[in-house]
């Protein structure tokens, strides 16, 4: 694994060759219950899941809500990637350990019944269920401001052109929301925004702040728009694709 620093403070790590075995995982009843009640509480009623016949390390699972009046939104949660702590890196060499789980928000055209496998619908279950596993695959953390790219000049998927996500928290759901437990020590949820290119350059280059001060600008939320602003350029799509590697990016300071 290498890694450097970028000139926003990113420390780039770039993940190869997973070197953990396969470990099958029949999943945590007990811990699928507390995430369905969390988002019931917080969100809306669970209506369906996507659910995996055969697991590697963590068992994830997929929940949704439906759209309504006031937040017109599917709404996705992972259930799975918290079945294990990620381990993270602590000042002067300790190690400290984190659990977490994801969420994305689809506008309410979104077709759900075409979201199974082989459809182009399909990518934001399956980057959400990487995601969750990608941690444990590699013995390393995902969390607030971290990014992940896809190969070079790639996409997160030939139907989209999205080159990779940001982890941040949700700018559309409740602040309870974000932590299951105490907060610090329990359970965060943090929402997926997909990337265009420039924008992921623009956050190696400036840092997550400075990104999210032009996500706000350009009112970019964690509901997944395909066709919105550009938050790096102030142009509608995105332009040719950046050359770097699948790699998970984490801002300094954080796990």
């Amino acid at each position: 694994m290498n890694n450097h620093i970028t000139p926003g403070g990113s420390r780039l790590r770039e993940h190869r060759e997973r070197r953990i075995p396969f470990r099958r995982s029949d999943g945590d009843g007990a811990l699928i219950e507390r995430v369905v009640e969390h988002v019931e509480k917080h969100v809306g009623e669970v209506v369906g899941a996507i659910h995996e016949m055969e697991s590697d390390l963590v068992h994830v699972d997929v929940h949704f809500t439906l759209p309504t009046r006031k937040a017109p939104f599917f709404t996705l949660v992972t259930s799975g990637m918290s079945e294990a702590p990620m381990r993270f890196e602590c000042e002067e060499g300790h190690l400290g350990f984190a659990r977490g789980e994801l969420v994305m928000r689809l506008p309410e055209w979104w077709p759900m019944g075409e979201a199974g496998k082989g459809s182009r619908f399909a990518w934001p279950f399956r980057k959400l269920v990487e995601l969750a596993r990608f941690p444990h695959e590699y013995d390393t953390c995902l969390g607030y401001g971290h990014t992940l790219c896809e190969s070079p000049c790639g996409t997160i998927d030939k139907a989209v052109r999205f080159c990779g996500v940001i982890l941040l928290p949700s700018f559309t759901l409740p602040k309870e929301f974000r932590w299951m437990g105490e907060p610090g020590k329990g359970t965060e949820f943090l929402a997926c925004y997909p990337l265009y290119p420039e924008e992921m350059h623009f956050k190696l280059e400036y840092g997550t702040d400075a990104l999210i001060e032009r996500m706000r600008r350009y009112g970019i939320t964690d509901v997944a728009d395909l066709e919105r602003v550009n938050a790096a350029t102030g142009a509608i799509g995105s332009g040719s694709p950046m050359p770097y590697s699948r790699r998970a990016h984490r801002s300094t300071g954080t796990c």
